[in-house]
């Protein structure tokens, strides 16, 4: 008896050595590497220099430990700001950024969930006023890249450039702007930043892409350009799965399910839905909560509730009817 008594102790002690272990293991897998210490060492750009396209492109070394990147942008230095241009949590060790002609600096920094380093820098550089167009870049302001829309035209904005004197816009069918030689709309000699299309461009379900490109007497720069999808077709209506209409609810926690089946059409814009809840059968003061998932979970105090649930796409197409209307019972 003593023998077996004593083996029992020994899985015991085994078994929580084992435990340890594997609590030590999970919290040394969580522990952030002190990085406070250490310095991030940039590569572009350089102190004092001197750039020629105002697509800025900033650089630096990877940094052991460090799960991103803080950087800060002013014009024309910290000592004196005018303006502060970024503050951005960079992920990897690049990015890109359009400025305008100007004297700027720039610090960067590590950082992990529990420690960061000192800033490098200020580190100062010039974006020159050449008037060569060729390299530069046009940033675009909407449609934003991916849009979603149900629309047959659009009003396309871009943010104006130096040494531009007039843009050219061009609508292309397809996704990728610089592969489709198939172009639906053009504007030319725009001395504004925006323009909407015209003819119903986006008449037919699909993919489409735009394109902003500035010239001047001398020079022009390529187009920059983005990607729109056109999404005409509405969502099935929605049919209601869960709780069972004039059910009883066994707590005061209440999730609802419901289906609307596959998104038809061409263009599957990402949907959501809006969930109505009532006290009143006819809706006369609901509540409306959304998600983008087929199912909701809520807090309910006790009452009979009515709810009904209708679909909507990112492209702005609603089903055409709403679901049945279920009531659930709290207790």
């Amino acid at each position: 008896m003593e023998n077996y008594y004593f083996s029992i102790i020994d899985k015991i002690k085994i078994s929580l050595l084992f435990l340890t272990s594997l609590i030590v293991t999970a919290c040394s897998d969580i522990i952030e590497e002190d990085i406070s210490n250490e310095t991030v060492q940039v590569i572009i750009p350089q102190s004092n220099a001197t750039l020629t396209t105002n697509n800025v492109h900033f650089k630096w070394e990877k940094l052991k430990g460090a799960d991103s990147y803080r950087l800060r942008v002013v014009e024309p230095s910290f000592s004196s700001i005018n303006t502060y241009i970024l503050d951005s949590s960079v992920a990897n060790t690049e990015f890109y950024y359009v400025l305008d002609p100007g004297d700027y600096e720039f610090m960067i920094r590590a950082e992990n969930s529990a420690y960061e380093t000192g800033y490098t820098g200020p580190i100062p550089f010039t974006v020159d006023s050449v008037s060569d167009l060729t390299g530069q870049l046009i940033p675009l302001l909407a449609p934003a890249n991916n849009y979603y829309s149900n629309l047959s035209d659009l009003p396309l904005s871009w943010q104006s450039i130096y040494a531009a004197e007039t843009y050219e816009v061009q609508v292309r069918s397809g996704a990728d702007f610089n592969s489709s030689a198939t172009i639906l709309f053009t504007a030319t000699g725009l001395t504004g930043t925006s323009v909407t299309t015209t003819g119903s461009v986006f008449t037919n379900e699909g993919e489409y892409s735009w394109g902003v490109k500035a010239v001047n007497q001398s020079s022009q720069s390529s187009f920059s350009s983005r990607t729109i999808y056109i999404d005409k077709t509405v969502p099935n209506d929605v049919s209601l799965t869960a709780p069972a209409d004039a059910s009883t609810s066994s707590s005061d926690t209440v999730v609802f399910y419901w289906s609307s089946g596959v998104d038809p059409g061409t263009i599957n814009s990402p949907l959501s839905y809006k969930l109505e809840l009532d006290n009143d059968p006819a809706f006369s003061s609901f509540s409306e909560y959304t998600t983008t998932v087929d199912s909701l979970q809520l807090i309910l105090s006790t009452g009979t509730y009515y709810w009904r649930v209708y679909a909507i796409d990112e492209a702005g197409n609603q089903s055409v009817f709403y679901s049945s209307e279920y009531s659930v019972i709290i207790p």
